[in-house]
């Protein structure tokens, strides 16, 4: 049996970034910096806009992520405007994309064009128009992007900086370049979080406390009728804080309530308080209680059967916070300020594109998790507990409309894998070779439907294959499901070689792998 390992092998990404002005200088040590904070070497390529245009795809080869940095200098504002010129101009640029998208299909940033820099306001006034060219650009080409590729807004990286500190004619003018270092440092923050955001790197679950977190004032001494939570005043704070919580959740955030309080007071307020967001059916765990806060987490962790660095702690006591800190470090904690909570919550890196139907099953997996457990305590032994459980497992050859889930399968698990991890552009790419297979399985109970929990790739031939990838989600273990899904590939294939990379936390399941295709 061969094993191919790369468990020793630094994480190493490569990055190309095309520009048609001068940004190696000041942009690399804080790319470096921002990747390196998240424990990836980065190696950086820089080429002229030009140079790419006339040498093309060879360029792009083997990279794993391009960034795109036009400022359009060569097509000056100040010539009178017409649309004709626009459609030269994006029929220009969308071949230039193209070019990324034909052949490899890496992922791509675009870095959006900036139509402050030769803004002629001192002339016009500040008046909204049509004839704005790189204005009209932006709109333009993100709408055309493809798959997971964004445009990053500039302008409004530039509005946060300031505009007066953003820009440095001496630079302009002696490097060909006119921003000034604070611009590149939000703009490499921006990169590395899009970067995470393509790969799911992004907390599961949210814990919160709820005084002063998701109302104002504590429940126990002011009662329900003087907590602050509505549409005007500081109870506004709170309510735009759960309509976030909110959005976390419809994002497949799994969410949590820590609190010190009495139970039915709590329940009170979700169940008849006008101005709540959030209900009670959004959370998968509810522990309201008097008991150590970080016990409680713990509790969490072990019935979600997540890890606890992927867990974030909201709390608005510095005791609690400091409790959290010295007893779970692997836990996320963040003190709620009502004047900084939100930027705070940068933490989480989410696509805006959501895989609904995937989400929703979900959150009813964790929901539903209470009624196994009770079966599971009534079951005179475990085999009983399987067989009552009524379970239908499905393993079938993947569809088009499977990659995101599997994509997504490959990314976020840490436990039962075997480290492989593919974004949906890499798992695309993959396919077209005739030789890989890609299957998912899909499991039912009696309470629900789990949705897709398992992704196999296997490369090879029939008599000879190599198994590439193989993850089952945290919330399908403990049903043997690993050994139906293998099962149905050992039908098909016989499995010489396996790939296996550490995720520091898949030792048991690169065992439980190598075990089961030893010699």
């Amino acid at each position: 049996m061969g094993i191919s390992s790369t468990e020793s092998k630094k994480k190493t990404k490569r990055i190309l970034v095309v520009s048609d002005f001068t940004v190696e200088h000041f942009l690399d040590d804080e790319l470096k910096e921002k990747f390196g904070e998240n424990g990836i070497f980065l190696e950086t390529f820089y080429i002229q806009y030009n140079v790419f245009n006339e040498e093309g795809i060879e360029k792009v080869k083997d990279y794993d992520l391009a960034i795109l940095w036009l400022n359009l200098s060569d097509y000056s504002s100040n010539i009178s405007y017409r649309i004709e010129r626009e459609d030269a101009i994006f029929n220009e640029l969308i071949l230039f994309y193209n070019k990324f998208k034909v052949g490899c299909n890496i992922p791509v940033i675009w870095i959006g064009f900036d139509s402050y820099e030769e803004d002629l306001s001192i002339l016009y006034g500040n008046v909204v128009s049509g004839s704005n060219i790189k204005y009209n650009l932006n709109y333009r080409l993100a709408h055309a992007l493809q798959d997971r590729d964004v445009m990053i807004n500039l302008e409004k990286i530039i509005s946060k900086v300031g505009e007066t500190k953003a820009y440095n004619l001496k630079y302009k003018y002696s490097w060909s370049c006119i921003y000034n270092k604070n611009v590149f440092c939000q703009i490499a923050s921006e990169i590395a979080k899009q970067y995470k955001i393509m790969n799911h790197n992004t907390p599961k679950c949210v814990i919160l406390d709820c005084d002063n977190v998701l109302w104002g004032g504590v429940l126990s001494e002011e009662g329900i009728e003087n907590i602050k939570l509505g549409n005007i005043g500081v109870g506004k704070i709170y309510q735009d804080f759960q309509r976030i919580i909110l959005q976390l959740y419809n994002h497949g955030v799994i969410l949590s309530i820590v609190s010190k309080n009495d139970i039915e007071d709590v329940k009170s307020v979700f169940n008849t308080h006008s101005a709540m967001i959030l209900r009670l059916n959004h959370f998968a765990c509810i522990k309201v209680n008097w008991e150590n806060k970080a016990d409680n987490i713990l509790q969490i962790a072990n019935e979600l059967n997540i890890s606890l660095n992927s867990m974030v702690f909201i709390d608005d006591s510095i005791f609690e916070i400091n409790l959290v800190n010295e007893m779970l470090p692997e836990v996320k904690t963040i003190l709620f300020n009502k004047m900084t909570i939100f930027g705070e919550l940068n933490c989480f890196n989410l696509m805006r594109e959501v895989d609904t139907c995937s989400v929703s099953l979900r959150n009813e997996t964790y929901k539903t998790d209470k009624q196994r457990e009770r079966l599971l305590s009534l079951s005179k032994s475990y085999e009983e507990y399987l067989n009552s459980l009524e379970m239908k497992i499905e393993v079938r050859m993947a569809n088009d409309s499977d990659y995101y889930r599997a994509s997504e399968l490959s990314l976020r698990t840490n436990k039962r894998t075997n480290g492989s991890r593919y974004t949906v552009e890499k798992l695309k790419e993959r396919l077209k070779d005739p030789l890989y297979r890609l299957y998912i399985t899909n499991v039912t109970d009696k309470f629900c439907d789990l949705g897709i929990v398992g992704v196999v790739g296997v490369y090879g031939r029939e008599e000879a294959a190599e198994l590439d990838l193989c993850c089952l989600s945290c919330r399908a273990l403990g049903r043997n499901i690993e050994h139906v899904m293998l099962n149905e590939i050992d039908k098909k294939y016989k499995i010489k070689k396996i790939k296996t990379l550490c995720t520091k936390k898949n030792e048991d399941f690169l065992l439980f792998l190598k075990d089961r295709y030893k010699k």
